[in-house]
């Protein structure tokens, strides 16, 4: 059976000013008076797509084949991307007494944290350790799976598409700019990230094509409840089921409800979120050649300097 798309038009409710405090805390259920839970593409009063879902975009063999290597990006946490989950970032102290240069994730004792939200595909030179493009270390370490996790892209690629045709040429154009070695082929891709229930705070995408529109899609196993997606500008929320897909403005203030749930996290039960998207500055990385060389001379800079 065919599921109708309902179409809504919507009003900015809540301001800018008041909505930036709350960047880093999770939302709230009072932060949304519409849920969307079904096939349905809502704009703003002006025309402008603001979030478009999809009901069950995928088989379940199609997500069978990707389940697990999605689920093995646990192996890579990140304490860089606990900010993401709302965690404070500070500057520590280490053991020689001297404050870190970098500003660490910490909780509420003050330790460091590091939560299961990892970035895939490929990413520009951001100084520091990496002043190089690169490949994520899941994608050059795993090419098998990631093979599967490209074919997964490619579908995503092909239902925004069909969505939003206008968006998905404009990002197809940036993409073709870029060197095909920093692009997933066959999509306007270059790099996703991959949250293993990981709930989101409130913030807004940055460093992504703002030209073109954020992707996403989850998986989800077991009883839990939340972990719903609020626009509170908008005053809504979507609840995202198992192999539904959205598209969404990423300058939009977004974030997650916080689950509820019996039994281990991540075991008997967890949600999986991937958002796929073309990074701006990779569209000026050079040849994996060339910047092979430039990692080769930032790594022997290294080592002259100890």
């Amino acid at each position: 059976m065919i599921m109708k798309t309902m179409k809504i038009v919507v009003r900015s409710k809540v301001s800018a000013e008041k909505i930036e405090p709350w960047k880093s805390t999770h939302p709230r259920p009072n932060h949304y008076g519409l849920i969307i839970d079904g096939n349905c593409d809502v704009y703003s009063s002006n025309g402008i797509p603001i979030i478009l879902m999809r009901r069950g975009c995928f088989t379940d063999e199609e997500l069978e084949e990707v389940r697990k290597p999605y689920r093995e990006f646990m192996r890579y946490p990140s304490d860089a991307r606990a900010a993401y989950a709302g965690y404070k970032q500070s500057r520590v102290i280490k053991k020689d007494g001297t404050l870190s240069k970098s500003e660490r994730s910490l909780d509420e004792n003050g330790r460091m944290v590091s939560v299961y939200s990892s970035i895939g595909g490929f990413y520009e030179s951001v100084g520091g350790r990496f002043p190089y493009c690169r490949a994520t270390t899941y994608t050059r370490d795993h090419p098998e799976e990631w093979a599967k996790i490209a074919k997964h892209l490619r579908k995503c690629s092909r239902i925004y598409k069909s969505l939003l045709p206008n968006f998905h040429e404009i990002q197809t154009e940036f993409a073709n700019k870029a060197h095909p070695a920093w692009v997933v082929p066959g999509t306007p891709f270059s790099t996703i990230s991959v949250n293993n229930t990981v709930c989101a705070a409130y913030h807004q995408d940055s460093g992504d094509l703002k030209e073109g529109f954020g992707c996403m899609f989850a998986m989800r196993h077991g009883d839990y409840s939340g972990f719903e997606l609020v626009l509170p500008e908008f005053s809504l929320a979507v609840n995202m089921r198992h192999g539904d897909f959205i598209l969404f403005n990423p300058a939009v203030w977004h974030g997650n409800i916080p689950p509820k749930a019996e039994g281990k996290k991540n075991k008997d039960w967890y949600r999986v979120s991937v958002v796929m998207y073309l990074r701006n500055r990779i569209l000026g990385c050079l040849s994996p050649e060339e910047e092979l060389k430039r990692a080769k001379k930032y790594n022997t800079r290294k080592l002259e300097s100890l």
